[in-house]
């Protein structure tokens, strides 16, 4: 196991990146995968494993072909039971509160079925007193109306359902790579 100590992980969690299946996985990402994810602006960053789980970073458009990408890494490598989004990996002390917890059900439930259809997918970050930190991905990410998606959408229906919710703030970079928005 490698502690991975760095800007990138401020949490200091500890991913396997020596083992040889983690060696096999980084290759296929490198080899199979970016090649791929690269044509539309996107890219996969490879963190390590973290209980048979393959923990990735994913930028631009990367993350709306996020199963697709999890079908070849267990195609090639089948000890492998899945994809760990790594910023979904890192500790955020707010998710265990009770307003994190029912944000989290409320966005399992309710808003990302909604924003699924159209290949998006919201990820809760972090609660802090009365704010909600968001990130839009897939289809979200760089949408026009991405915007409008969230204050018509996604921070109404949370205020109304959580009354000490004042705050929904977007964390996503919607500039980030080349083609942002992607329809797969």
């Amino acid at each position: 196991m490698n502690t991975l100590n760095d800007e990138n992980n401020p949490s200091e969690l500890l991913f396997d990146t020596n083992s040889e299946i983690s060696i096999k996985v980084k290759e296929i990402i490198d080899e199979k995968i970016q090649p791929i994810v690269g044509r539309d602006g996107g890219e996969v960053i490879f963190h390590g494993l973290k209980d048979k789980q393959v923990v990735i970073e994913f930028k631009g458009s990367s993350f709306s072909l996020m199963s697709g990408i999890q079908n070849m890494i267990t195609h090639f490598i089948p000890e492998i039971e899945g994809i760990l989004n790594y910023l979904d990996a890192i500790p955020k002390p707010g998710l265990d509160t009770p307003n994190g917890i029912e944000v989290q059900k409320l966005l399992d439930n309710e808003i990302n079925p909604s924003v699924a259809m159209h290949g998006g997918h919201i990820s809760l970050i972090d609660v802090t007193d009365d704010t909600v930190f968001i990130r839009l991905e897939g289809g979200c990410q760089g949408c026009g109306m991405a915007d409008v998606t969230l204050k018509e959408g996604i921070e109404v229906t949370i205020k109304n359902a959580i009354p000490a919710i004042k705050n929904v703030l977007d964390t996503t970079d919607h500039a980030e790579g080349k083609n942002p928005y992607f329809q797969g």
